[in-house]
């Protein structure tokens, strides 16, 4: 049957039995329709069970109360099943479970501060060594927590009028976030420890091409042998996120007594072997690594620290630094790296003046 017209989502199409009628034709079918009408039945009863349970009050003295489990469940409800949805059910069940699912009146400094502290301490990560023993990682999602809770916290003011602790001009105190982690530092003796005591040669392979700033853990993870020269002692090194042109490949120059042990990590690799690197190369396992070499704790991309910090120790200029990160401005090598100041090059500079 050949369509002839549409109009407002109604369908017309020509009778079999008779083409110069026509007949409508409704193209949801009854299994859909019911479908429809039970979720927005379920979206009414949800918003009518939070208007009930913010309207009822005691007295006028009384403040609204919005119970943390309606309010959840209304907030997941505008986000569709997806990744999106996942993470924030995630974090507001965290926050459920550490501070035991407090009322808007709870809505304070107080309870962030605990569900912080909780949310730092929390071992619920495990992650395995190579001997398949259990390994517990501390939470890395610390900030990315606190950024959901503030928006559910907005949400909550927005519809609701409900305090915000996250609100500086409310409450007088500055937002709440977790406190910086320490970064980590190695000297070059410990470098030079880790490559002699590491047992795994995928993590001592990688960690040689940190230290000379080849990339970050995701682009070292894509290099594929064809990379490495060991003619020339350098390594290509592909952005495949890069905006420009200029900026999707650069020559990173590698030291040659490092280059031989790339060279022999090459030499054991299996025939036909494109990539560099067959594991994903997990932050937990490299934290493994570091344990068992008995070295203080260092995350993979502080390598790239160390590198900016050991070159204004031996008196380069922090732009030479800047450039081998391929950092988009000066600034964002001063931001990042305190260790790697000025004032080092700038001692040295006048400690080696000709006077």
């Amino acid at each position: 049957m050949k369509l002839l017209s549409k109009k407002h989502g109604d369908y017309f199409e020509a009778h079999k039995g008779c083409p110069w009628m026509l007949v409508w034709r409704d193209p949801v079918t009854k299994k859909q329709h019911r479908r429809f009408e039970a979720e927005e039945r379920r979206a009414r009863e949800a918003a009518a069970r939070i208007e009930l349970q913010i309207n009822a009050r005691v007295s006028d003295v009384v403040p609204r109360v919005l119970t943390f489990t309606a309010a959840k469940d209304v907030f997941l409800d505008q986000y569709p099943p997806g990744a999106t949805r996942d993470e924030y059910e995630r974090t507001l069940d965290r926050f459920g479970t550490f501070c035991g699912k407090p009322d808007s009146e709870q809505w304070t400094l107080r309870v962030l501060d605990r569900f912080k502290q909780k949310r730092a301490a929390d071992t619920t990560h495990i992650g395995k060594g190579e001997d398949g023993k259990p390994v517990p990682v501390r939470g890395t999602t610390i900030n990315k927590d606190l950024r959901n809770l503030a928006r559910f916290f907005n949400w909550c003011r927005a519809r609701y009028d409900t305090p915000n602790p996250f609100d500086r001009l409310d409450r007088g105190e500055k937002r709440l976030k977790a406190s910086p982690k320490l970064k980590g530092y190695w000297t070059p003796e410990q470098f030079k420890q880790f490559i002699a005591e590491c047992p795994d040669p995928e993590w001592k392979a990688a960690a040689i091409l940190g230290i000379h700033g080849v990339g970050r853990i995701g682009d070292i993870r894509r290099l594929t042998v064809a990379n490495l020269d060991f003619e020339r002692n350098y390594v290509l090194m592909t952005r495949a996120n890069a905006q420009q042109k200029t900026g999707k490949e650069a020559l990173c120059p590698i030291q040659p007594k490092y280059m031989a042990i790339l060279a022999d990590y090459v030499n054991h690799l299996p025939d036909g072997q494109v990539k560099l690197f067959t594991s994903k190369l997990h932050h937990t396992s490299w934290e493994y690594q570091v344990g068992k070499a008995k070295l203080p704790h260092l995350a993979f991309h502080w390598l790239r620290s160390c590198l900016v910090t050991w070159s204004v120790d031996a008196g380069q200029p922090i732009e030479w630094s800047s450039r081998l990160l391929r950092h988009s401005d000066i600034k964002v090598t001063r931001a990042h790296y305190d260790q790697a100041n000025e004032l080092k090059i700038a001692q040295r500079v006048v400690d080696n003046l000709p006077i």
